[in-house]
C-alpha cells in the first residue's frame, strides 16, 4: 500500500552494520570522475510529486548531497503547475530542472509524449544497479509504455486496495471478502465508496473480469463518489460506506492512527488483482538536464543498495530491489510469500488495457449519473 519519509539523519551517514555493507560501491576511475564532475556542477534540481515523494526527499541532502558535495534542490507542489512552468521555460530555451520523481501515470500521460525526457539505461553505470538479478522478478520495471524513460523502483504490497470500516465490517464479515466479484453481493449495495473516473485504473479487473464487473460496481451497486482522498477516508470512518475502492490509503492510515474505526487494507489477499503500487517511486530524467553529471550521480545512488535502503527507511516503502534488508518496510507495504501480485502500472498486459478500462468506467459512470 502507500506511505509517509522521516529524515534520514544517520550519524555520519553510517547505516550501522547493515548500512556499511550497503554503502560499498565500486570506486573506479569512471565513478570517481563522475563524482568530481558532479561537485563542479554543485547541485541537482528535482521535482518531487506525491506525499510519499515529498517525505522521501527530506533525507536526500543528508544521505546523498552531503556525502558527494552536491546541493539537492527539491521542488514540491502540483504536477500540473510544474509542467506549465517547464513548458514556458522550454519555450524560452531555459532548462532549470534535472529530474522528476513522481507517480506512474504522469510520465506516460504527459512527459513522454512531450518528448522532454531521456532514456534511463544509458545513464546507469553501477554494476549492482544494472544487474537485473537484484530486482523483483529479475527485471527492470518501467512506468512508460516504451519501457525506457520512467524507471520504477518501488513496489508496495497490498491486498487489492480495499480499505474498510472495521465497525461495520467486523472480522467475521471482512474475512468473507475473498474476491473482487464479492463486491457485487447485496450487503454492499449503496455501501461502496469510489473515486471519480479521473483516478485509478482497475486494468487488472478489466483483463480478468471484463466489463461485467465494472457494471456491477459502478451501476448496479449504486456507489458513493468521493471528491478527493481525504473526503473518501472520512466518509469511510463515518460509516457512509462499508468499503472503499480507490480511497486514499494514506489518509485512511492517518485516521486509523487517530483512533477511528478504519483499516487501510484487507487482512487477507484476494483471489486475483492484488496490485503492487509504485506510489511516487518512479523517476524520469530530462533530456536537457541542467546538471547532467550531478543528475547521473543521483540516479545511480538512488537505485543503489544504499539509496534504496534509505528510501525504505524514511518512507516505509518497499524497494523493488530484493538484495537489501526489508526490516524498515512498513507492514502494509510488504510483499508476502505465496501471494500472486500484479503490477498494473508496469506490466504490458495491463498498460494495454488502461485506456479501455478508463473509458468504460467513465461511460458507466455517466450512465449511472455518478458524473457528467
Amino acid at each position: 500500500m502507500r506511505i509517509g519519509f522521516s529524515a534520514i539523519l544517520l550519524a555520519g551517514f553510517g547505516l550501522g552494520i547493515a548500512g556499511r555493507a550497503l554503502a560499498a560501491e565500486p570506486v573506479n576511475a569512471k565513478w570517481a570522475a563522475l563524482i568530481e564532475e558532479a561537485k563542479r556542477e554543485g547541485e541537482v534540481n528535482i521535482i518531487v510529486g506525491g506525499g510519499s515523494g515529498r517525505d522521501m526527499s527530506k533525507g536526500w541532502q543528508a544521505a546523498f548531497g552531503d556525502k558527494y558535495g552536491v546541493k539537492v534542490k527539491t521542488f514540491l507542489g502540483r504536477s500540473t503547475d510544474h509542467w506549465e512552468r517547464i513548458k514556458a521555460e522550454r519555450s524560452a530555451k531555459i532548462y532549470s530542472v534535472d529530474a522528476w520523481v513522481t507517480s506512474a501515470r504522469f510520465p506516460q500521460d504527459t512527459l513522454v509524449p512531450a518528448g522532454v525526457v531521456q532514456p534511463i539505461m544509458p545513464l546507469l553505470i553501477l554494476p549492482d544497479v544494472i544487474d537485473t538479478g537484484v530486482w523483483y522478478r529479475k527485471r527492470h520495471w518501467w512506468a512508460d509504455n516504451d519501457e525506457k524513460y520512467a524507471y520504477t523502483f518501488w513496489g508496495n504490497g497490498g491486498f487489492g486496495d480495499i480499505p474498510y470500516n472495521s465497525k461495520l465490517m467486523p472480522p467475521n464479515e471482512i474475512k468473507k471478502l475473498r474476491t473482487w466479484t464479492d463486491l457485487g453481493r447485496s450487503e454492499f449495495t449503496g455501501q461502496i465508496i469510489v473515486r471519480d473516473h479521473t483516478h485509478d485504473i482497475f486494468a487488472c479487473q478489466f483483463v480478468v473480469y471484463g466489463a461485467s464487473w465494472f457494471r456491477t460496481v459502478w451501476v448496479n451497486q449504486k456507489p458513493k463518489v468521493q471528491g478527493n482522498d481525504r473526503q473518501g477516508a472520512e466518509w469511510l470512518a463515518r460509516g457512509v460506506g462499508k468499503v472503499g475502492i480507490g480511497v486514499g490509503a494514506r489518509e485512511v492510515e492517518e485516521l486509523k492512527a487517530g483512533g477511528l474505526p478504519v483499516e487501510p487494507q484487507l487482512p487477507q489477499p484476494l483471489d486475483n488483482c492484488n496490485n503492487l503500487s509504485s506510489a511516487s517511486g518512479n523517476i524520469v530524467v530530462f533530456d536537457r538536464a541542467k546538471n547532467p553529471s550531478a543528475t547521473k550521480l543521483f540516479l545511480n545512488w538512488l537505485l543503489s543498495k544504499e539509496g534504496q535502503y534509505a528510501s525504505q527507511k524514511d518512507v516505509g516503502a518497499n524497494s523493488l530491489r530484493v538484495d537489501i534488508p526489508k526490516d524498515n518496510v512498513a507492514q502494509e507495504n510488504r510483499r508476502l510469500d505465496g501471494v500472486e501480485y500484479v503490477f498494473e502500472c508496469c506490466e504490458k498486459r495491463f498498460k494495454e488495457a488502461t485506456k479501455a478500462a478508463i473509458a468504460l468506467r467513465y461511460k458507466l459512470g455517466v450512465e449511472a449519473g455518478l458524473w457528467q
